[in-house]
């Protein structure tokens, strides 16, 4: 009798202790959650970063997605836009490098990066670049060059946190607005993790690799 209650004690003490491990414990889904909300700290910038908004046009919702690549301060990939008014897609190529922390700190921004060089493949943009210079083959792609002009006149890519959710916008200049307020949240790029296979494609873009490398791209036009 003795050896039993000692026994059904530790039994309790034991199913006690449980609920408390149970509570400490990691909860995988919270954190695989997580990793889908917010891009890694290392690459604030590499991921899908979609916007889906309702056509005026069609009363259906457009979507598109910028997709980034980002070796150490380098930001690489393509950009793309939707036209509520018309349905129309614009896109294009997009090379740019991280700035300092001061200049983050000053824009209110998680990150913030100057656009480099730049092309469209449609002629016009909602909010990116007017020359219609990306041709369809590699030979044919022409960069336009985007100039620093000090911080209110330089373009920037920045990623900040509104409304709970990790985007990615263009700021053309830093002023007084902050970066939630610079642009409507609904044109805003939402993260999401890209896909493997959208992965391989950027990487197998001719100009990639140079990009990623921070060197000089071919072919460049001076901006107007």
């Amino acid at each position: 009798m003795k050896k039993t209650g000692i026994s059904v004690l530790v039994l309790g003490a034991m199913l006690l202790c449980v609920p408390q491990a149970w509570a400490q414990a990691p909860k995988p889904r919270a954190a695989s959650r997580a990793s889908k909300m917010h891009p890694s700290e290392d690459k604030p910038f590499e991921g899908e970063w979609r916007t889906c908004r309702k056509s005026k046009k069609t009363g259906k919702m457009v979507c598109a997605s910028h997709f980034f690549l980002q070796q150490g301060k380098q930001i690489c990939g393509v950009w793309k836009e939707a036209n509520i008014y018309d349905s129309k897609e614009y896109s294009g190529f997009l090379q740019a490098h991280m700035e300092s922390e001061e200049l983050k700190l000053e824009a209110d921004t998680e990150a913030i990066a100057q656009v480099d060089f730049a092309c469209s493949k449609n002629g016009g943009s909602i909010i990116f670049f007017n020359w219609p210079i990306c041709g369809n083959e590699p030979k044919e792609i022409a960069w336009q060059r985007l100039e620093a002009k000090g911080p209110a006149g330089t373009t920037y890519l920045a990623t900040g946190i509104c409304r709970n959710r990790h985007t990615v916008g263009l700021m053309a200049g830093i002023n007084q607005y902050t970066f939630c307020d610079y642009t409507v949240f609904e044109a805003l790029h939402k993260y999401r993790p890209m896909q493997s296979q959208k992965k391989k494609e950027l990487q197998q873009l001719p100009w990639m690799q140079q990009c990623l490398n921070g060197q000089e791209p071919a072919n460049v036009v001076p901006s107007d």
